[in-house]
């Protein structure tokens, strides 16, 4: 699912919502815990439910690398959903 599938669209002038998303706060939420991650700021766009699972990409590669370590990440940190992001916005 790509980011705006996630969370949806919003007129930011109105601020009408023109789609809703597919990604709750909630839904994040749960997923980070149960992976065991701290999670500082981020917006549903950038939930887990939006990335490609590493082993399946790591499987389309097969072949062509050689796979040493894998990392389990233990925290994460990005501006919140309604923080300017200059990188981002």
């Amino acid at each position: 699912m790509g980011r705006i599938e996630a969370k949806g669209k919003v007129d930011r002038r109105t601020g009408e919502v023109k789609r809703a998303g597919k990604v709750t706060q909630q839904m994040m939420s749960e997923w980070v815990t149960r992976a065991g991650v701290e999670l500082r700021g981020a917006g549903v766009d950038e939930s887990p439910h939006c990335y490609k699972r590493l082993p399946e990409v790591l499987e389309e590669h097969e072949g062509t690398i050689e796979v040493l370590h894998t990392l389990t990440p233990l925290g994460v940190a990005m501006a919140g959903a309604h923080e300017f992001d200059p990188y981002k916005d």
